[in-house]
């Protein structure tokens, strides 16, 4: 941020510092061409200014507001490619319904302490399921 004549390069260089498979997402969502149009219209670095302003320590956003960010802006992107959100994601109402469905029968005892109930979520994309059942 501190180089505004250069924000192009230096975020493609802080982007290449990441593990292969987050680099990977980058070029899923074309990432290098909205670097470049962002950059062309005088915006870049008014973007980016803006996302690196938001504070997103764990002791800000927790796991489950993460989770739920992530899982929004998988369903935009499916929008936008016009596929459906629920090929990538499970909404979480229907993640709901699941887990009550799941512990319908352990209403009582999961009232009591010491009493563990184990799921399994054989995805474990955004980790929704286990988030919703540990509530």
């Amino acid at each position: 941020m501190g180089d505004q004549d250069h924000i192009g390069e230096n975020l493609r260089a802080y982007m290449q510092a990441f593990s292969p498979a987050v680099r990977d997402i980058f070029e899923s969502f074309d990432f290098h061409t909205q670097i470049d149009k962002l950059a062309k219209s005088g915006l870049l670095y008014l973007v980016t200014e803006k996302f690196a302003n938001i504070d997103l320590h764990p002791e800000v956003v927790s796991n489950a507001q993460m989770g739920a960010v992530f899982e929004e802006l998988i369903r935009k992107f499916a929008e936008l490619s016009n596929e459906t959100a629920g090929e990538h994601f499970t909404p979480r109402e229907v993640i709901r319904l699941m887990v009550n469905l799941l512990f319908i029968e352990d209403d009582q005892a999961l009232t009591r302490p010491g009493v563990v109930r184990s799921i399994y979520d054989p995805t474990a994309g955004t980790g929704g399921m286990l988030s919703v059942a540990a509530c």
